[in-house]
């Protein structure tokens, strides 16, 4: 009898020590970063889970050919990062929405493209965009560019114009500026502005003087007109 009551512990022993195993890679299973791939190119879709696949923290969750039809998908993944293989600038004001889109917590994106024009990465860095690389890029350096941009940090291609990105991202405006300037485009004066806004005249005033620094201009038609070259308001 004591036999059979120290075996039948063992056997209990043993249980609770698998348990205890499956309930830590459980847990390990769950704590990986999630990334959603955007690729017109099956190859670079394909690709990308290659290169994850042998990053056990690293976990592709959806990937679509295009912006369009990934939008519901990604909202419904939640993805940490997103890599957008980028085909058309035109697709930054989908990107712009999507990265702001208030249904995602704040994902991460990276942008992919085949060269990097100062206009191309002015609009990436306006629509959110948190690095740039090169669609050669090896799979060491896009290892490295997703972990610098899950750590918070902007990561640009040796190709990419590094000093550009970060002046753009430095003179970017906030959504109260933002705001500011679009009102502005409709004809609104300062006083009207701070009714609409809530806000004090001196406090606008500021908001433009912030403005024309930003945007390197002097007078509020060069204000908005910049704003609509820059797509960061419309008319």
């Amino acid at each position: 009898m004591c036999l059979k009551r120290h075996r039948r512990n063992f056997a209990n022993l043993e249980l609770a020590y698998f348990d205890s195993r499956l309930a830590d890679c459980a847990e390990t299973i769950v704590n990986f970063t999630r990334i959603f791939v955007v690729s017109a190119q099956d190859i670079f879709r394909m690709g990308v889970k290659c290169v994850v696949h042998n990053e056990p923290w690293l976990r592709v969750v959806g990937d679509e050919p295009n912006l369009a039809v990934a939008t519901e998908s990604i909202q419904s993944s939640s993805p940490d990062l997103i890599i957008l293989d980028l085909q058309n600038v035109d697709l930054m004001r989908d990107l712009t929405r999507l990265v702001r889109c208030s249904r995602i917590p704040s994902p991460k994106a990276i942008v992919v493209t085949a060269a990097s024009t100062d206009f191309e990465i002015a609009q990436c860095i306006q629509a959110g965009v948190n690095g740039i690389i090169c669609r050669n890029i090896q799979q060491g350096e896009m290892i490295i560019a997703i972990r610098e941009v899950l750590e918070g940090r902007t990561h640009f291609c040796s190709r990419t114009n590094g000093r550009l990105a970060r002046d753009i991202k430095n003179r970017s405006l906030t959504s109260r500026e933002l705001e500011v300037l679009q009102l502005l485009a409709f004809g609104f004066s300062n006083k009207e502005i701070a009714k609409r806004l809530d806000i004090g005249v001196g406090t606008v005033k500021t908001h433009l003087i912030n403005i024309n620094a930003k945007l390197k201009v002097t007078t509020r038609t060069e204000a908005v007109f910049h704003g609509v070259q820059q797509r960061l308001i419309t008319i």
